[in-house]
């Protein structure tokens, strides 16, 4: 085994533990606002594509052919993990902007979080089938689905 593989293994661990520390700290807050609710979903996110990483990787170091179900969970952990992320960071800087007092118009606000949400979730529902049927999902680069060209 090689040093990546390692280095791959320390970063996705590191990454799991670190967005499961934020989530519990989020949720012992005692007075949670909306940016607050906002940060421990992208959290959840994160923690989807770290989690789904460290699977497929730990998958691949102990079955020589790992087990179809088991790939095929941790591509849609990982795709949902990746398909979510951006609406989460806009929605997270729009709310950051709002409790300093910087957005004012909230109809924009929710329209721009209404198209943001509604596109990851189109992006989520179009291609998350499409990439189970797809035996060549790429776990060194799980963003490269997000492409637009359709196999």
């Amino acid at each position: 085994m090689g040093a990546l593989l390692y280095i791959r293994l320390f970063g996705y661990t590191a990454g799991t533990l670190l967005q499961l520390f934020w989530m519990v700290v989020i949720l012992g807050y005692r007075r949670q606002r909306n940016f607050e609710r906002v940060f421990f979903f992208l959290c959840l996110a994160l923690f989807f594509f770290y989690g789904g990483s460290l699977l497929a990787l730990n998958s691949q170091i102990y079955y020589p052919l790992p087990p179809a179900a088991l790939n095929e969970f941790a591509i849609v952990i990982i795709s949902l993990g990746l398909c979510m992320l951006p609406a989460l960071l806009l929605h997270l800087h729009m709310e950051y902007a709002e409790t300093r007092g910087l957005l004012r118009i909230k109809r924009w606000k929710l329209a721009v979080l209404f198209l943001s949400y509604g596109a990851c979730l189109h992006l989520a529902y179009r291609r998350i089938p499409s990439l189970l049927q797809d035996p060549h999902f790429n776990f060194l680069e799980p963003g490269s689905f997000l492409s637009l060209v359709v196999h």
